[in-house]
């Protein structure tokens, strides 16, 4: 089995952020309500981004799996986006390389919380099989800016890739929202 990528935006993860190390119980009984009662490995994530003591500098990427349900939990309407179910690893990669010769730095360092994660208050991800990024609103907007007339076919067997992305980031910035992006 692969990695594969999905992708929602949500209003604000501002308290997603605020989530981690808050020991709400509250917030970690919604999130485990969210799944099969059985399902230890779950309740553990949402323990370890919850009711933990203090952030950690390393996020596990395993949190991916406690976003949504929090933010459900915090009304912060969590709707999926075009991009999904791509081999995240290969798909990322090949895509930057190719983007790299039309874009900025900036744009690539904005691709690059896409494939390797970018956490919500740590200096980094720890990749345990699992990862997630995010953007905010005005970094969607300029990847959008950046990448929208890029043409399409110049990324080969991508292009669909690029369509989806291009869909998402619009999605995005018209409903003046944020991008969280995970893989699992």
């Amino acid at each position: 089995m692969s990695t594969r990528t999905y992708a929602f935006s949500v209003k604000s993860l501002d308290p997603i952020r605020d989530a981690i190390a808050s020991q709400n119980q509250t917030a970690f009984d919604a999130v485990v309500a969210e799944y099969d009662a059985d399902d230890e490995d779950r309740r553990e994530y949402a323990k370890s981004m919850i009711l933990i003591d203090t952030p950690p500098a390393k996020e596990p990427g395993c949190w991916n799996y406690v976003v949504e349900p929090l933010a459900k939990h915090f009304g912060l309407q969590p709707e999926y986006l075009a991009i999904d179910d791509w081999k995240h690893y290969g798909a990322w990669e090949d895509y930057i390389a190719t983007a790299k010769s039309h874009v900025s730095d900036e744009t690539v360092l904005l691709l690059g919380h896409i494939k390797s994660g970018r956490p919500f208050r740590g200096i980094e991800i720890d990749h345990d099989g699992c990862l997630f990024g995010w953007l905010s609103n005005a970094e969607c907007k300029a990847l959008l800016d950046a990448i929208r007339d890029l043409d399409a076919d110049a990324f080969g067997e991508l292009d669909e890739l690029h369509e989806e992305l291009v869909e998402s980031l619009t999605t995005v910035v018209n409903n003046d929202s944020e991008m969280f992006i995970g893989a699992s």
